[in-house]
């Protein structure tokens, strides 16, 4: 255990003095970087290469052009554009099934008619206030969100009755 923790005292001993060297070095001509540099401090060198034997670890090795192409981050990849995680569907109440706990909303023009199942999940909200599936009467406009169920028909989440 005391051998390990020595390596690891000498390497670390060791980065700290190559990069204080690396820092300490002439400047740069503009726009490179000095961490990339190709040339290490000549008497370094020799230093770096007998201690990464010793600790296992390559990071000790002089940068070169290749260790520094492979080191470069990968751009991070582009989100993917969210979908609604339920969809929506507006329209006037056509058909109310009470015993099949069903409702069928028109659509306008080349949109078709959606039956819609009530769960004892559906909220059903008149304005701003809760309310009962009664109170979706024909002729009523409603907003209805609704997500696919077990047997494939369309299941309403939330209904809102009124407006538009």
């Amino acid at each position: 255990m005391q051998k390990i923790t020595a390596k690891l005292c000498v390497g670390l001993f060791a980065i700290t003095l190559i990069l204080g060297a690396r820092a300490q070095t002439a400047a740069p001509a503009p726009g490179l970087n000095p961490s990339l540099d190709t040339n290490p401090p000549p008497a370094l060198a020799p230093l770096a290469s007998e201690l990464a034997p010793l600790t296992n670890d390559t990071t000790l090795a002089p940068i070169t052009a290749e260790t520094a192409k492979t080191e470069a981050p990968k751009p991070a990849a582009k989100p993917k554009p969210k979908k609604p995680a339920v969809p929506s569907y507006h329209g006037k109440v056509s058909a109310v099934d009470k015993l099949a706990m069903t409702f069928t909303v028109s659509g306008k023009g080349k949109v078709k008619d959606h039956t819609f199942a009530v769960t004892s999940k559906t909220r059903f909200l008149k304005g701003s206030q809760p309310t009962v599936f009664a109170a979706a009467a024909v002729d009523e406009t409603v907003t209805v969100t609704a997500k696919k169920g077990k047997k494939g028909k369309m299941e309403a989440v939330t209904v809102r009755i009124g407006g538009k």
